[in-house]
């Protein structure tokens, strides 16, 4: 404790570097309370940036290396830099789902043990990358309310109405999101299409 807390942060994001991470919550455990805080909320900041990186390159193992962990460390953080490191994760995995899956924590792992809190985060960019657009629509339903349901199903049928032609994952998560929103846009789109197979029918 008679170390400057800024030397105590240097030291512990050098173990996070050279992947020490499991000894390095070991350690910040056994510290008091407050000097633990003093600490982590540093390094808590130090390692959020070094996962949002620089600019909007292609993912980066530094970054895959940052977000790791920062999830790893959640249990020797206090409530408020928990939250402050959760958001981060959240909106860091959600923004490039797959290649930010790498590593030793899954975006699926990491939203799933935030929970709730993570809802709003991916209903805002659900859609954002079709390849993945059932996994978040499912992520929601497990882990939203109602009001996070609502927002996803609200960008889908927007996404729907701008594809052309509409993409059959949209549709199957809307189906998945379940609310009266996303039924009613499935239900006006299926009538449409009957009555369009009926007008050629008739003019065949």
């Amino acid at each position: 404790t008679k170390v400057k807390t800024a030397l105590r942060v240097e030291a512990a994001e050098a173990l996070a570097e050279i992947n020490l991470v499991d000894y390095l919550a070991k350690d910040l455990k056994t510290l008091k309370a407050a000097d633990r805080g003093k600490v982590t909320a540093v390094l808590a900041t130090k390692l959020i940036t070094r996962m949002n990186g620089t600019s909007e390159q292609a993912t980066t193992k530094v970054q895959i290396q940052a977000k790791d962990a920062l999830f790893s460390l959640r249990g020797a953080f206090g409530d408020a830099t928990r939250g402050k490191v959760d958001a981060a994760l959240v909106h860091w995995v959600a923004g490039d789902w797959v290649p930010r899956s790498g590593g030793e924590h899954s975006a699926e792992k990491i939203v799933t043990t935030v929970g709730r809190g993570a809802a709003p985060a991916l209903a805002a960019r659900i859609g954002v990358d079709p390849k993945v657009v059932l996994t978040i629509a499912r992520l929601i339903k497990k882990i939203g309310g109602l009001a996070d349901r609502k927002a996803a199903a609200k960008r889908l049928v927007a996404l729907a109405n701008e594809q052309n032609p509409p993409q059959k994952g949209t549709f199957e998560a809307l189906g998945r999101i379940q609310v009266a929103a996303a039924r009613g846009f499935l239900h006006k789109v299926a009538k449409a299409g009957k009555k369009l197979v009926s007008v050629k029918k008739r003019t065949a």
